[in-house]
């Protein structure tokens, strides 16, 4: 939640400094990177000082997975990226955060993701379905942070920015507890893209950057 603490970001961002901090600690004088491709083929390989060496993999990062958009739309399509991304809704969630970077506030984000195991974790499941208000995720995660309810919270946030509707094997009465619309059939999907009046299509979002021109998004 800190400024400057998202994707796609070096400069500025509290995290990657603290990383960086505690490599200098550590003494740590070389590192190996390497940069891969969706078959998870190793198209590059960077070795050297620790920031120089980061610094010049994250460049083909960039080229490779980040695209740019001129301003924010009213519905995005996402999908996981197929199994294994889609494995679960724990996992498919970052296909909706790539979404809303780029999605407007009350907007649609549709994702499409099997989710053939369910919510992925019990702890995750246990704080959307108990908690009834989304605030109330946010308030109890910012005073004491617990790992796996933690992606409740990313939830919440992304659901309080926009409409979420999902098209999966996931039981339809569990995602409406999430605070999510169920799709039951791909034609809900084509509604949703006739209503449009703007539109983008994350085919792999789970590793697709998007990007707004006019700043961080």
């Amino acid at each position: 939640e800190a400024p400057g603490a998202e994707p796609g970001r070096i400069e500025g961002n509290p995290v990657r400094e603290e990383i960086e901090e505690a490599g200098r600690m550590a003494g740590v004088d070389l590192i190996l990177n390497v940069v891969l491709n969706d078959k998870k083929e190793v198209v590059r390989v960077f070795a050297g000082d620790v920031f120089d060496a980061f610094v010049a993999g994250s460049r083909i990062v960039d080229q490779m997975y980040r695209v740019t958009l001129a301003r924010r739309v009213d519905t995005v399509i996402v999908s996981a990226g197929g199994w294994p991304k889609d494995i679960n809704l724990y996992q498919a969630q970052k296909a909706i955060e790539s979404g809303v970077r780029i999605v407007n506030q009350g907007g649609k984000i549709v994702l499409l993701a099997e989710c053939r195991e369910g919510a992925g974790s019990e702890l995750f499941h246990q704080w959307m379905t108990q908690e009834k208000d989304l605030d109330t995720i946010i308030r109890k995660i910012r005073e004491k942070f617990v790992l796996g309810a933690h992606k409740a919270f990313q939830f919440a946030r992304e659901l309080l920015w926009a409409d979420v509707f999902i098209y999966s094997s996931m039981d339809p009465e569990l995602i409406e507890q999430y605070h999510m619309h169920p799709l039951r059939e791909f034609e809900s999907i084509e509604r949703i893209v006739e209503e449009a009046e703007s539109i983008v299509i994350l085919p792999q979002a789970t590793t697709t950057l998007p990007v707004l021109t006019g700043g961080a998004a």
